[in-house]
């Protein structure tokens, strides 16, 4: 029996588990960051910090394991977060991470160079703050010193793969979803790297997200004793490690990760410019490619903490449950979007509301509506993706979360959809660690867990009456970026509509 470990880098933890070639998850470990915000819409992170608290969180894993076992290693994360190092890999400033929101000015301006040439015109509908190539192009601007310093940039954990193996890489994942990548071509593109002014050898190597990016360098096998020969695939971005984890059970069925930020993903036969979202490439092999496409509501899981945790004091907010007699009573509107919205309309500008708040309006009230705004988001970001609603419609959840079983429900009666929640799923951090073991050509036993949690999947259905509830509230919810619009015309980029 060989185990494999996987590895999630998120915004705010690093997420560890160990799992067995059958499948079964042996043991799980988190350890918590935080996120700097030096000023206003900026987030950062040492990559440093990433790593010294990826290395505690392998040592308490692995606490009273048989080491030997390990056979690989497989790493995911956040995705867009951009590393920058100097010629000897050393860290030359902070990561600007996803939800970074400073390079909203520097977005506009690349979007103008790019309508310039018809080659790369697409990349001007997918580039948003938080991009590495936005990131890139801020750097150079701002900080020319550094950027004359930096001899490679990483995307996420790639940075953990890097402090393991040695090795400067991405996968077609964290690539394809750039703004600096050809589809077609699936390379590089060369005009946006004349654009934004970078060497050719400053890119990482493209390979598939369960190819072997390299062994354990010696200090890090000594450090946690697992053996140098230890495996570490290339790995890919939470969202897509999230998407292949459940893709066992859904064919080609929509998933939604619910974590800091949500994330819709669909399949798709082939990239498609003209639709809504990011085309992302993803391969385990270099050589078998498949397409999906991806849409986001920024402030997903944040938008619930930031409600909990900075408004609220969490011990004290009354459960949803307790109050969900009251949801029909209940027509105050929350609008999500707290660090503005990428994938529909671009605008890095946009904030969130709350709509309707009366004299009678409850902390439940708003806790419900935090909830519902979220839902609304993800039925928007559903239909005008393009997403179709076949008769029996499922979509799956994952994520943390999914395990609010109030929050489930309520996304069925929004979307229209049956959603299946599968008891023990774990999201991106067990993608990760199946991706180490197809690296490591492990086929394994999966099919038996995988029937088992099969047989223990959780499925939501829409409730008509609740649905008919929601469709007219969704209404008022569709006209609030207009009126949002409107109101900051002119505003850090926020356009009237």
């Amino acid at each position: 029996m060989q185990d494999y470990v996987g590895i999630d880098m998120g915004t705010s933890s690093v997420k560890l588990l160990i799992m067995d070639s059958g499948g079964r998850i042996l043991r799980q470990h988190e350890e918590r960051y935080a996120v700097s915000c030096p000023q206003k819409g900026w987030r950062e992170a040492d990559p440093r910090l990433w790593f010294e608290k990826t290395m505690t969180g392998l040592r308490v894993l692995l606490k009273g394991t048989d080491k030997k076992s390990i056979r690989a290693i497989g790493i995911t994360g956040q995705m867009h977060s951009t590393v920058f190092l100097d010629k000897d890999g050393k860290i030359i400033r902070p990561a600007i991470l996803w939800n970074d929101t400073r390079t909203s000015k520097e977005v506009w301006m690349l979007k103008e160079k790019i309508a310039e040439n018809r080659q790369i015109a697409c990349i001007s509908d997918i580039i948003s703050t938080g991009s590495p190539a936005a990131n890139l192009y801020w750097l150079r601007r701002h900080e020319a010193e550094q950027f004359q310093c930096m001899e490679h940039f990483l995307i996420g954990p790639d940075y953990l793969v890097f402090r393991l193996t040695g090795e400067y890489g991405t996968d077609y994942c964290e690539a394809s979803t750039s703004s600096l990548f050809d589809l077609k071509q699936r390379i590089w593109s060369e005009d946006m790297r004349r654009i934004l002014g970078l060497s050719p050898q400053i890119f990482p190597a493209i390979m598939g997200s369960a190819c072997a990016a390299g062994n354990l360098i010696p200090e890090i096998a000594e450090e946690t004793g697992l053996s140098s020969e230890t495996l570490v695939v290339r790995g890919t971005g939470d969202n897509a490690a999230a998407a292949f984890a459940a893709s066992p059970f859904w064919g080609g069925k929509p998933v939604i990760s619910l974590g800091t930020s949500g994330v819709l993903i669909l399949e798709q036969e082939e990239p498609d410019i003209l639709r809504k979202g990011k085309n992302i490439l993803f391969s385990e092999d270099g050589r078998r490619f498949k397409w999906l496409v991806q849409g986001a509501v920024q402030s997903s899981g944040s938008s619930v903490e930031w409600w909990e945790k900075k408004i609220l004091d969490a011990k004290s907010v009354e459960s949803p449950d307790r109050a969900k007699e009251r949801m029909h009573e209940n027509e105050l509107l929350f609008y999500p979007h707290l660090n503005g919205e990428k994938t529909l309309y671009g605008d890095a500008a946009l904030r969130g509301a709350f709509v309707g708040i009366g004299m009678d309006t409850t902390r439940a009230d708003m806790s419900i509506a935090v909830l519902e705004g979220i839902c609304f988001a993800f039925r928007e970001l559903y239909e005008k993706m393009g997403g179709r609603r076949p008769e029996g419609l499922q979509i799956g959840v994952v994520g943390g979360g999914a395990k609010n079983t109030f929050w489930m429900q309520m996304m069925a009666d929004v979307l229209h959809a049956a959603i299946v929640r599968l008891k023990g799923t774990t999201g991106a951090v067990y993608g990760a660690a199946m991706l180490a073991a197809k690296g490591a050509g492990d086929t394994g036993s999966f099919r038996k867990e995988q029937e088992r949690k099969e047989k223990e999947r959780e499925i939501f259905y829409p409730r008509p009456d609740k649905s008919r509830y929601y469709d007219e509230k969704y209404k008022k919810y569709l006209r609030a970026y207009q009126a949002l619009s409107y109101i900051n015309a002119g505003e850090n980029g926020c356009r009237a509509v």
